[in-house]
């Protein structure tokens, strides 16, 4: 399968043995949870070039914790997944299996991982670590398990710090990001000058040394502010793509990858009814060996130039609020200095307002709503996002989401523009059961 190496599958096979045969001692408890769930999307556009229009999908996720309550720690969350018209999308191996070792100010831990970096609602500069899924949804692609091994040591009380929390990590093997097959919804595939190409199917990696990445966070509470400072070096985990002629001269899209130091900060602060939320990332690329196009194009390097994204906003909270309900408004500004389109700074959100709500009715069904907007403040360009997901009995659960996007049909180099409409309609149930158990 695209994107899972065989290190990774030697990592998940040894954690889950190591779980099976791990000695029990008085104290420990074992925890589980099963959920089976079954989706159907469904696009409004439906095309009779590509093969595949919808996603019918079957998941089946596990969790096992076990604690010893005193050292020892592991965390397995198998999946499996199927989807019964796009066979790429199917999906066989955890995001997260972490094996962990722990004292009362510190820990140790290593296994696969998804790391979230962040605090903004619609979108997180910083949140590097994972690479994401794009074969799953270019749109709102899932993010994906790294092998990562990390150290972890706090203090309640450091000088003005009420908490201070230091954390290494190391991330010692690559893996692709998956990417659409061009008879999908979303092929990699246009025209430029005339000349029609389309994505080249093997991606260019980069070996060891350099493919071995590196992190450290600094995160702190100052009163009730939460602070936290990242670094990260190492390969940038989503491709960037270099116009090359094939053996057969044709035109092709080759995904590369390519060295990042990221430099991020985040602040979270509630000011009463009000939460004021901060997120900035500056990422710098110009030390990697220019990627010069096979055709002659506006900027003849693809690796992306170094840029600064920024994520301020806030969100105001109205409890009681249509009934016992309770209301949450935000806003955010997602921006950079530079809103280049060309090729080489392929991104989305340059110059873009986020406005959104989030309805909790606090009832016994757990029932939920939200809504977002984020609109190009330069362009026609507009996205939209619902989610609505309520208890039937028990722990069933219904949940439909949808997707609707408002293409600028003059931009080339916009993420959301570049593609055919995709907007769409989700809808999901699910079940979940679980038991906690003390293990004499």
């Amino acid at each position: 399968m695209k994107g899972h190496p065989e290190p990774c599958r030697r990592v998940a096979w040894f954690l889950f043995a190591l779980f099976l045969i791990w000695p029990s001692v008085a104290s420990a408890y074992l925890e589980y949870k099963i959920e089976p769930s079954f989706e159907h999307l469904s696009f409004f556009l439906n095309r009779g070039e590509y093969r595949i229009n919808d996603q019918e999908t079957f998941e089946l996720k596990f969790g096992f914790v076990y604690d010893n309550e005193k050292n020892f720690k592991t965390d397995l969350q198998p999946r499996f997944k199927i989807d019964f018209r796009d066979f790429s999308r199917n999906r066989y191996l955890p995001n997260d299996a972490i094996l962990k070792y722990y004292q009362a100010k510190g820990e140790i831990w290593g296994g696969l991982q998804t790391i979230t970096w962040g605090v903004a609602e619609s979108f997180n500069p910083t949140d590097i670590i994972n690479r994401r899924d794009f074969e799953d949804n270019y749109y709102d692609p899932e993010k994906l398990g790294e092998v990562i091994g990390g150290f972890k040591y706090g203090w309640n009380q450091a000088g003005p710090f009420d908490s201070l929390t230091l954390t290494f990590m190391v991330l010692p093997f690559f893996q692709e990001a998956p990417l659409p097959e061009d008879d999908t919804r979303f092929p990699l595939t246009g025209s430029i000058g005339g000349i029609p190409y389309s994505l080249f199917e093997d991606q260019d990696k980069m070996g060891t040394p350099q493919s071995v990445g590196g992190a450290f966070e600094i995160s702190a509470t100052v009163k009730n502010v939460d602070l936290s400072f990242h670094f990260y070096h190492g390969p940038e985990r989503n491709p960037g793509f270099q116009l090359i002629i094939d053996d057969n001269g044709a035109l092709r899209l080759q995904p590369f990858y390519y060295l990042i130091d990221m430099i991020g900060f985040n602040l979270e602060a509630p000011v009463g009814n009000f939460v004021l939320r901060f997120e900035g990332a500056g990422k710098i690329m110009s030390f990697n060996d220019p990627r010069p196009h096979d055709i002659p194009f506006e900027d003849n390097n693809a690796v992306p130039s170094n840029h600064l994204q920024l994520v301020p906003g806030f969100d105001y909270t109205f409890t009681d609020f249509a009934g016992k309900g309770t209301m949450r408004f935000i806003f955010e500004y997602l921006g950079e200095i530079d809103h280049s389109t060309s090729l080489r700074d392929f991104r989305p959100f340059k110059n873009d307002l986020f406005v959104g709500f989030q309805y909790d009715f606090n009832n016994t069904r757990s029932t939920q709503l939200k809504l977002g907007v984020i609109k190009d403040l330069v362009n026609q360009e507009a996205m939209m996002k619902f989610e609505f997901d309520t208890k039937i009995y028990r722990e069933l659960k219904f949940a439909i989401e949808g997707v609707f996007v408002h293409r600028d049909s003059t931009l080339q180099n916009s993420p959301i523009s570049f593609f055919d409409n995709n907007s769409y309609l989700l809808g999901r149930f699910s079940y979940a059961f679980g038991e906690r158990v003390e293990v004499k």
